[in-house]
């Protein structure tokens, strides 16, 4: 996992807190199916977020909210990607977002 601090450099917290985090998921019976983090600018897969998959595997969905998820935030903003293994992605066109993700009821 990674995320990144007000001075906008790159962490990458210990295996550590992954363990933990998986862990805790099994205990529930639950599984990570998404991530989501923010880009400054808008929601468009950096080449970092295609070569570092933060779950690498198929299936796994990335979402990435706009202006450092700053409101409003349409859902047509939101970039959905879908992870396909083995390097390749997925993107979920912007006239589908709506249709693919639901928010509320």
């Amino acid at each position: 996992m990674w995320f990144r601090s007000r001075a906008f450099r790159q962490h990458r917290p210990g295996a550590m807190c992954a363990a933990r985090l998986w862990a805790m998921c099994r205990e529930r019976g639950l599984t990570v199916v998404a991530d989501v983090h923010v880009h400054p600018g808008d929601s468009g897969q950096s080449n970092s977020d295609r070569a570092y998959p933060m779950v690498s595997q198929a299936g796994h969905i990335a979402l990435i909210l706009p202006r450092f998820a700053r409101k409003p935030i349409q859902h047509d903003d939101i970039g959905i990607y879908r992870y396909l293994g083995g390097g390749a992605w997925h993107t979920v066109p912007r006239v589908q977002r709506r249709q693919f993700f639901n928010i509320g009821f």
